[in-house]
């Protein structure tokens, strides 16, 4: 249980960083498709890392949450840019 409501205060308060703008240098100036591609490809580096160096499966976890959170933030602005007739 206690588990369970460490990775929810994780989540609220990775939202909080990236609402913030608190993130890697190489996710802030990248288009959405590189923001894409460049979570997944961290994401899978830091899977084989755990896997490889045998660390505690949570560390993917946690990335995995940080990252879903940026793609989410930066899809959500592309498509309130869209709503509001600036793109696309």
């Amino acid at each position: 249980m206690f588990g369970i409501l460490m990775l929810a205060a994780f989540v609220i308060g990775s939202e909080w960083l990236v609402s913030r703008g608190v993130m890697p240098a190489y996710l802030i100036k990248a288009r959405t498709g590189q923001t894409l591609w460049r979570a997944l490809l961290s994401i899978l580096v830091t899977v084989g890392l755990v896997g490889w160096l045998h660390l505690p499966a949570v560390i993917a976890i946690v990335v995995t949450i940080y990252f879903a959170t940026i793609i989410a933030n930066r899809y959500l602005q592309v498509f309130e840019a869209m709503e509001r007739g600036k793109r696309g």
